[in-house]
């Protein structure tokens, strides 16, 4: 009888351990299931959010060079990881393109003594002035990089006859933006329509390519 009551104990231990195990499982499963609706709706949002999405022909989220219908300087200006795809922060609207990926400072600092002076900057004097803060002749990283000064030292540097307006001559990206830019289209960007809101992450695309080595 004593052996008897030890097998039918064992069995329900059996049996105990194998309903936690499929509860578990089950659980686990539902988990899984939830999370990847998530995910999924999450995804639905972010190409239902995305820029430049009447692009995206196929809807898969990115934008390829042949979906584009931009030039390739534009295509370009985009693309800020260069990998061939607008994709990820590229086409997330509000997502400004990270200054630190290039390390254009370090370039323009040659003899590597953490400052960058009048003599290996390659541009001109007024966008220099205009990030030298404290005026001493050079810049820091700092200053190359502060947040506030770098869309007022683009603006100069492109207004290269010094007007106070950037025509189509002096632009340095395409024709798509500028248009976008020039709200009251005289042809002529003013400061306040180069910093307006418009202008997106279009300053800091401008900064990399044109405070650089050469």
């Amino acid at each position: 009888m004593r052996f008897f009551k030890l097998i039918v104990l064992s069995l329900m231990i059996l049996s105990l351990s194998g309903g936690l195990a499929h509860a578990k499982k089950e659980h686990a499963k539902k988990e899984h299931s939830e999370k990847g609706d998530a995910d999924k709706e999450h995804a639905k949002r972010e190409k239902g959010n995305m820029k430049h999405r009447g692009m995206d022909r196929n809807n898969d989220g990115v934008v390829t060079r042949e979906e584009w219908r931009g030039n390739d300087m534009s295509f370009g200006n985009h693309d800020w990881n260069g990998d061939g795809v607008l994709s990820g922060d590229e086409v997330r609207p509000g997502a400004r393109q990270p200054l630190t990926g290039l390390d254009r400072f370090g370039e323009l600092d040659d003899n590597s003594d953490g400052f960058v002076s009048r003599e290996e900057w390659n541009n001109t004097g007024r966008s220099f002035d205009r990030l030298d803060r404290n005026s001493d002749g050079r810049l820091n990283r700092d200053e190359f990089y502060n947040g506030s000064r770098i869309p007022v030292a683009v603006f100069s540097e492109l207004d290269v006859n010094n007007d106070g307006r950037i025509s189509r001559a002096e632009w340095h990206s395409d024709t798509a933006t500028f248009n976008r830019l020039d709200a009251n289209g005289d042809n002529l960007l003013s400061e306040d329509e180069f910093n307006g809101r418009r202008s997106g992450s279009l300053i800091e695309q401008v900064f990399l390519e044109i405070f650089r080595k050469r």
